[in-house]
Order: C-alpha cells, then structure tokens, then sequence
C-alpha cells in the first residue's frame, strides 16, 4: 500500500457498506435500530457512537504514516509485541500516566477512530481470514451473554476484534507540535522494552501488516489443495527461510534470506575457478614448460583468491553474481513479484535504494548478464548497509527508520530464497 493513499472522503454510510461487503452481510433496520445481519452474525449498530468514530477517524493528520496525530494525541501501530501483554487487554490495555507532563500512556486495542481510518485505508487489501475472525468474536460474545456476563453485541468492537489492530496512544492535556511526539513515543517503548522485555516495534507500513494475504493469492490456495511434499530441502536454507518468513522485522528478514543465498557463495566460487583453471590448462596454447603459461595461470588464481589471516578469501560479490546467474530464473522472478505486487518490479527499475547507494535494476531487461550484474550489486550494497551500520558513514541501514524503503527490498529476497532451496532441492 502506498503511503499516498490518505484519500478520506468516505461517510459513515461508506463504512457500514465495507463493513457489509467484508463480512458478506447487510446492514437491516430493526424495531431496535440498526443492525449487521448476516447467515453467522447479527450485530448491533449505534449509528451515533459509529459516526463519532468516523468523524474523529477523518480528523487525523498523517504523522508517519500509518501512525496519526490530533492536536493532543497520537496512535501508532505496534508490531512484533510480546503475548505477555495480553493479560492487560482485559483491563483495557497497559496505562501509564505522567502527572508530571500531562500525559497518558496506553498500549493496547486500537482506538475506535483508529481501527475506522485503517479499515477504510485498507479494505481492498484486507484479509477475508478476519471474517472467521469476527464469527469467533460473536460466538464468545453470545456465550457470555448466555452466562448473564457478556455485553451488548456492537460493530465497533467486533470490527476491533476482527482486525486486531494493537496501538500505542498517548494523550496530552495541551496542545503539541508534531514533532514534539516523537520523542515521548521512543520513551515509551525503550521504558517498556527494558522493564518488561516485551520488543514494541513500530509498524511503519501497512503492506507489512497485509503481507501474509498477498503471499497467499501467489500460492495455490486453500490448505486442503496442498499435495504431500515430493523434494527434500537442505535443513539450513529451510531455517533461514521460516525465519524470514516469521519475522515482522524486514532487516531480519531481509538478512535471513540473504543467507540462504550465501550458503552457496563458497562452492559455486570455487566451481567456477575450477572451470576456469580446467579450461586455462586444457587449453591448445597453454604449456606447463612456458614460464609466462604457468606464470599467467599463478595471477588468475591469485585475482580470483586472496589470503587473509592464513584464510584463503574470495569476493563475496562476484560469489553472490555468480550464484544467482546459477540458479536463478528471472522470468519467473519477475512473474512472481507481479503477482504479489504489481507496483514492485517498475519501483526497482526506477527507484535506488537510498539508505545504501543501491542502484536500479530492471528485471524485464532482455540482457539477463546485464540484470544478473545489477541485481547482485543492489543486494550487496542493502546487505553491507545493514551489516555494517557504522556511525557516520554515508551508507547504512538505521532501524525504523528505514525500514519503510526495505520493506519494498524483502519480497525480492524471499523470492529468490525460494528458487534457490527449490532449485538446489533433490528427490527422495
């Protein structure tokens, strides 16, 4: 999703009518008022409280986008916490005032307006897996209603439930700037991250939180039409792999598939010093009795290897060129990244990497040598950008902050983590 998409012109009218299309209901009126009747779900509207929600929902102003700010709050999406927390979401979330300050801390359920603004931002992505969502959601709910404990069914909260959207907000009870925020929020996930060890990151991207739905219209579709496994896969590449793929951290991620390439960097650099030194000796004019033959082969096996504390090194770059040029098909790298997001092939082909002077590279180029060469330098660049994050050098990856412009990076990597564990997989 791109940031640019902060078009709010929808009426509350526009939020019942999504919220009947996600569910696959209809929005009925009742002797009782309004309701959301559906063949699962039957759940009350106050059309008051919904239009309150929705009209706090439009007076948000983008901070960092998707995080939001009013003249005296702030909400930020939180990824990556820890399931200790959930013991608070029963009491409202984690509170923590600042008397001396004048402010409120709450971690928890997105607020109402919130939880509207991201629906609306978000509906064409959504997962339908949120509707399963909402039916466990009245099915608690009705239960508890049954027991005599349960309160009254309503849309904002089952819309809360089914998105599940967890945010940090804080309040002021004075007006401040935008940029004062900043500082109080990293307060406040530094203060919880070292007195609970619960890791809050914030989410900078939607298309992070939508990831997992748009990987699976890629695939074949629901789990009953999965075959049984016929490859085996090397056990290192696979761990690597789940880590990217479990990771809501794209320098985590981004790194962990970059080591299922890597895996392969020694190997494939010495197949093809073989190759040429094979070829260097079979050769017609090669003669071991000619000083300057025997000569000339020492200098390209010294080019191709150096030694580094009686280690014998070689240039992970051409290593990582090389590897991709071996197992890499970019046709279908290039259909399966259109197929994920059809936006991301022409970003590569237009946008750098700026955080890591990383360069353009078009994988529809008909010059495969020429795209193989340039795919590789932008990796290298992004990898040694987060690896070696040293102060005040021009390139380097810094956390949060960058994490936008990487996130764009990951389902690159993890596509070509894929062809290489399928590509160097065997049969049974």
């Amino acid at each position: 999703m791109n940031d640019s998409s902060d078009s709010r012109k929808y009426s509350t009218e526009d939020v019942l009518n999504n919220i009947a299309t996600m569910f696959r209901g209809e929005v009925i009126e009742t002797e009782e008022g309004l309701k959301f009747q559906s063949t699962r779900l039957s759940i009350k509207i106050d059309f008051a409280e919904l239009d309150k929600a929705v009209q706090g929902s439009l007076q948000f102003e983008i901070l960092d986008w998707p995080s939001v700010v009013t003249p005296t709050s702030v909400e930020v999406l939180v990824q990556g916490t820890s399931p200790r927390w959930a013991p608070f979401s029963s009491r409202g979330g984690l509170v923590l005032i600042d008397d001396l300050n004048g402010l409120e801390y709450r971690f928890g359920t997105s607020t109402a307006a919130y939880t509207i603004f991201i629906f609306m931002q978000s509906f064409e992505n959504l997962d339908p897996r949120i509707r399963t969502r909402a039916v466990d959601w009245s099915r608690f709910r009705a239960r508890k209603e049954s027991d005599g404990e349960g309160e009254d069914l309503d849309i904002i909260a089952m819309l809360q439930h089914a998105l599940r959207l967890e945010t940090l907000q804080i309040r002021s009870n004075k007006v401040l700037k935008n940029v004062s925020w900043k500082p109080y929020i990293d307060s406040f996930f530094f203060h919880v991250g070292y007195n609970l060890d619960w890791a809050m990151i914030p989410q900078r991207n939607l298309d992070e939180v939508f990831r997992s739905s748009r990987i699976l219209k890629t695939r074949r579709g629901p789990s009953g039409e999965i075959d049984a496994p016929r490859r085996h896969y090397i056990s290192d590449l696979v761990y690597h792999y789940q880590l990217g793929v479990s990771t809501e951290s794209p320098m985590l991620a981004f790194i962990s598939y970059y080591h299922v390439v890597e895996h392969w960097f020694e190997q494939v650099y010495q197949e093809n010093l073989t190759d040429k030194v094979q070829k260097h000796l079979t050769s017609p004019s090669f003669s071991y009795k000619r000083k300057k033959d025997v000569a000339a082969l020492i200098k390209l096996i010294g080019k191709s290897i150096k030694q580094r504390d009686d280690e014998l090194v070689f240039s992970e770059e051409s290593a990582l060129k090389l590897t991709l040029d071996k197992y890499l098909n970019l046709s279908k790298l290039a259909t399966d990244l259109d197929s994920f997001d059809p936006t991301l092939v022409p970003a590569y082909a237009s946008d750098c990497v700026d955080f890591a002077d990383g360069k353009v590279v078009d994988l529809k180029s008909n010059d495969e040598t020429v795209v193989i060469k340039e795919l590789s330098a932008r990796m290298y660049k992004i990898r040694n950008a987060i690896v070696h994050s040293k102060d005040g050098s021009k390139v380097k990856f810094v956390p949060f902050e960058h994490d936008r412009i990487l996130e764009r990076e990951v389902p690159l990597m993890r596509f070509i983590a894929e062809q290489i564990i399928i590509e160097s997989s065997i049969m049974p």
